[in-house]
């Protein structure tokens, strides 16, 4: 069975995600999505209400489950399996960032458990490259629709 992870803060879950969920849903057989959190940001939405809103958004993809984590992204992947990371990549300082992850990911899990992680790029959608998490909570703070960027304006607004 091929696994894989998509990891994130996802805060919001905008369409740009959801795209990439939906064709790692069409490749691979069991695709997790891990939602992340730090401890020392406030998030704009909480872990529950993350959960809730991107298990709305995958409710039809019956081989996605989304999960909570606030460990190290190779130590999930290591206990359940996985060893495929997924990360969509939207311009060229998504690339630069992700790169470096999948730099120290692929080392902390060869250090570890003697055996590397890949990651895979996912290149956005032309009509999600200039979708992001930070765009959708600078519109919502202006008071101004969200509908083109989230999969569903009104349980989102509902959630704040």
């Amino acid at each position: 069975m091929s696994k894989v992870l998509v990891p994130g803060s996802f805060d919001p879950f905008t369409l740009g995600h959801l795209d990439v969920v939906k064709r790692c849903s069409a490749t691979f057989d069991k695709v997790v999505v891990m939602v992340g959190f730090n401890s020392a940001k406030k998030g704009f939405l909480s872990e529950q209400k993350r959960i809730e809103y991107i298990n709305d958004a995958v409710k039809e993809l019956d081989n996605v489950e989304v999960i909570a984590y606030d460990g190290l992204v190779v130590d999930f992947a290591h206990d359940n399996g996985i060893d495929f990371i997924v990360k969509g990549i939207r311009n060229e300082n998504d690339v630069e960032y992700e790169s470096q992850m999948a730099c120290v990911n692929k080392n902390i899990a060869l250090e570890k458990y003697g055996k590397g992680i890949e990651t895979l790029y996912l290149q956005a959608a032309p009509e999600f490259v200039h979708t992001s998490s930070s765009l959708v909570r600078q519109l919502i703070g202006m008071n101004l629709s969200v509908s083109k960027y989230v999969h569903n304006e009104n349980l989102l607004l509902r959630l704040i």
